[in-house]
């Protein structure tokens, strides 16, 4: 796996990264000042800072992980392009500027970076953000580092699974050239190509050599030294911020539970499945064409259909998180509802990989449901519309629980975190309900702050609530028998608390002209036509509400989002109001497409 340094700018990886090129990544806007760079090396608390500077109110701060981990297209690329220019840039003066205008571009949403991008080009970006304060993390124990990133990097550098799926996977070639043949081997000095080797060789002398030049470069009065083993009091004294009520978050530990080992192996798993699957096309691909071939010649038959059989990653594009961002993300949904190709199915469909992960699924027919206060106020005024009734009594309540042990790959028994999905499914009407969703994430978090000695495990996240969703839907048309899944004509999103989401639809109402928001009685639609419902489907509850049509097409057919309906509770609320004191819903129309 060498991969001498001389020749990474020849013009043979240049002709590579052209065949293996990703959709261009949409250059992000600087919305909010730097704050924070964390300049320390790798393995010295990057992800636990990352963590703590969210819980502080960072957000986001960049990690090495966003690198490869941010949905597709996946950033690698622009970070090539800027190692390139720092060490084979034309200048001729021994000098080499990255501006601030090309940091932006990659992390112009951020208002704190860590790890690999903070690391590698500290210098640079200590002089493009001069308003920012820096932390250099680092690690006491300089034997304890060193065994750490050998543990890590050079594990991740020694595995011939990941340089195989490189050459298959487009993903998987520009996660290893961007860490395996730029970032690390240059910040390790491998000349050689043997970036393990220069781990080894030249750890310590790069990492004493790397700190002092920050000490250097970094006036003391905006430079922070701080190791993650002394927790929130100096970082908080630094940044100028209370001490959170909780302990500091500890991630990517290398030991067993540990988050390192599932990062590593969630991203194998993702490059070496897209690997396999495009090997797998490409077999077949080889026999259709010979097929074709031997029965027509070299007549050319291939012909474009709305085809629902064929699956294909649809590219995740991000957008700026702000109203003009949420409307460009709506546009995008709406060109996606009728594009005939469907995205690669989640891995949980069947119940048996629920209970493999100590998930209980559950179906439980509740008469009773309206009077629950979670649909109290006029929520009963709109389940008994005109134009969509739903009858609650016959619905069918659906959660799936996070309740009983599991099997971890390491053979120890993982907790389970209670975390729950409890959502309503009519299909009788073609109605679901977003109910009650506790992510096991989250729910894992908070159980590891209360019982940090406890093992939890790594639980699937079941991919996403879109996926969730619509299993529940399949699995309650199953049980009343329904002719297909594609009955699908209106989702519910109720007692919406979460602020993004909310604020959006605050400032819609108030581009509007709406005083407050409105009752069920004086309720407002927005039609997918305009903006103002645009800005809605591209929020978080709009975008899980699309992801649910768009991820299963095979089955439902083509759906689109034709309209969203805003309303409250009875009498209305003001639009200060807060999410949390709110009682706002959202009811999308389901069409064909």
């Amino acid at each position: 796996m060498l991969t001498p340094i001389s020749s990474v700018n020849a013009w043979y990886w240049r002709c590579l990264e052209k065949f293996y090129a990703l959709p261009p990544y949409p250059p992000r806007k600087r919305t909010q000042p730097m704050q924070v760079l964390c300049v320390g090396p790798p393995r010295s608390g990057t992800e636990s800072l990352q963590q703590a500077l969210l819980l502080l109110g960072y957000d986001h701060t960049y990690h090495g992980w966003d690198i490869v981990y941010e949905e597709p297209p996946i950033p690698a690329p622009g970070w090539v392009r800027l190692a390139r220019k720092k060490w084979f840039g034309e200048r001729t003066d021994g000098e080499v500027e990255i501006s601030r205008a090309e940091f932006d571009e990659l992390v112009g949403h951020c208002t704190a970076v860590t790890d690999a991008a903070a690391s590698c080009f500290a210098a640079e970006m200590v002089r493009a953000y001069p308003e920012a304060k820096v932390v250099l993390n680092v690690r006491r124990d300089l034997d304890r580092w060193h065994e750490s990133v050998v543990k890590t990097l050079v594990h991740v550098n020694n595995s011939w699974s990941f340089w195989v799926a490189s050459w298959l996977d487009r993903e998987a070639f520009w996660a290893w050239h961007v860490y395996e043949r730029w970032l690390w081997a240059v910040f390790f000095r491998a000349p050689d190509g043997d970036m393990a080797g220069a781990i080894k060789r030249n750890g310590r002398w790069i990492y004493r050599e790397h700190c002092d030049m920050i000490r250097g470069m970094v006036p003391k009065e905006r430079l922070l030294e701080w190791s993650v083993d002394e927790g929130w009091g100096p970082l908080c004294a630094f940044l100028g911020k209370e001490v959170p009520d909780c302990p500091f978050p500890h991630a990517n530990a290398v030991g067993p539970g540990g988050g390192w080992k599932a990062r590593e192996e969630m991203a194998t798993k993702r490059w070496i499945e897209g690997a396999l699957t495009n090997l797998i096309w490409l077999g077949i691909l080889f026999v259709v064409a010979a097929g074709v071939w031997l029965r027509w010649g070299s007549t050319t038959l291939f012909a474009t259909d709305r085809v629902l059989d064929k699956r294909a990653r649809i590219p995740i594009v991000p957008f700026d998180n702000d109203y003009n961002g949420r409307v460009e993300r709506g546009k995008w949904f709406k060109k996606l509802f009728k594009y005939p190709v469907d995205t690669v199915p989640s891995p949980f469909t069947e119940p048996d990989d629920l209970e493999r992960w100590g998930w209980v699924p559950w179906m439980e027919n509740h008469p009773f449901l309206i009077k629950r206060p979670k649909f109290g106020d006029t929520l009963d005024e709109a389940f008994a519309d005109k134009d969509f009734p739903v009858d609650i009594t016959k619905a069918i309540l659906f959660d799936m629980e996070h309740k009983n042990e599991f099997t971890l790959k390491n053979g120890r028994k993982g907790q389970p975190t209670y975390g729950h999905y409890a959502n309503v499914a009519a299909p009788h009407a073609g109605a679901f309900i977003f109910d009650n969703n506790y992510s096991p994430k989250y729910a894992q978090a908070m159980a590891k702050q209360k019982f940090p000695k406890n093992n939890p495990g790594d639980v699937p996240e079941l991919d996403t609530l879109s996926d969730i969703a619509w299993f529940q839907w399949r699995e309650s048309c199953m049980a009343i028998n329904a002719d297909g899944f594609g009955g699908l004509k209106v989702v519910f999103r109720v007692r919406i608390t979460y602020a993004p989401t909310y604020d959006t639809v605050i400032e819609v109402l108030r581009k509007a002209g709406a005083g407050r928001v409105p009752d069920w009685k004086n309720r407002i639609t927005y039609s997918m036509d305009e903006d103002a419902g645009l800005a809605i489907l591209g929020t978080t509850h709009g975008a899980s509400t699309a992801w649910m049509l768009l991820q299963h097409k095979k089955e439902m057919g083509l759906k689109a989002i034709k309209e969203v309906v805003v309303w409250g509770s009875e009498g209305g609320s003001s639009l200060g109001t807060s999410a949390a004191d709110s009682n706002l819903n959202l009811r999308f129309t389901i069409v064909d497409a």
